[in-house]
């Protein structure tokens, strides 16, 4: 199963990202502009991070590539591209919230 990620924008124009508890592969249909992917195990600690990932420009969502689904993800926060590495996210980190 496939999951729409889905990366708005606050009033001022910057990324406001989401957190989704869903373990699943996503893809970037209908997504306007790049973001970074964060994907967290069930401890909440960072087994993948797919950064500056591009929107999907094909006709068929189908066709779009799939991120995610190399590890047993419990999480995933959808950031601005670029946040990820400004806040200093990395492979192997825990995050609280």
């Amino acid at each position: 199963m496939r999951f729409l990620l889905r990366c708005c924008r606050n009033a001022h124009g910057e990324a406001a990202g989401g957190l989704s508890a869903a373990p699943y592969r996503y893809w970037m249909s209908n997504v306007k502009v790049p973001i970074d992917i964060v994907f967290m195990d069930s401890s909440r600690q960072i087994v993948e991070i797919c950064a500056d990932t591009p929107p999907c420009t094909t006709a068929k969502k189908e066709d779009c590539p799939v991120y995610g689904g190399h590890h047993y993800e419990q999480y995933v926060l959808e950031l601005g591209a670029g946040e990820a590495k400004r806040l200093g996210l990395q492979k192997g980190q825990t995050l609280s919230f």
